[in-house]
């Protein structure tokens, strides 16, 4: 799994996606790149997310980032609950479970197919 640095925000919307996480991925501390996960606290129960991911830049969700950013947010005691909810800009997801083995419930979608000739 790849590394991830979650960074609470008061607003996923205004926060510096596109500047800080390049800026994280590039960090001497993250050799080998980080998923930036910038989360903020809606409620005792529901976070949201936006994601940079290593290799993609912005993307509309990663699964283990809303998993990373609920034991994050658990860790700093900013949702309570077995259940937690995290909105995406791709839809919502479910995080479920309080310990270290988490499960992510939700829809998957197919976002693109494709084709490609491989070289012999």
């Amino acid at each position: 799994m790849a590394p991830h640095a979650v960074l609470f925000v008061e607003h996923v919307d205004t926060a510096p996606v596109h500047t800080l996480g390049p800026a994280l991925q590039a960090h001497p501390d993250f050799p080998g790149g980080v998923n930036v996960e910038f989360v903020q606290r809606l409620g005792p129960v529901r976070l949201r997310q936006c994601t940079f991911e290593r290799g993609s830049g912005g993307t509309l969700a990663c699964g283990t980032g809303a998993a990373v950013a609920v034991a994050a947010a658990r860790a700093a005691r900013q949702v309570v609950g077995e259940t937690i909810t995290v909105e995406l800009r791709g839809g919502s997801l479910r995080v479920v479970g309080d310990s270290v083995a988490l499960a992510i419930e939700g829809p998957a979608h197919t976002v693109f197919t494709g084709e490609t000739a491989l070289p012999e």
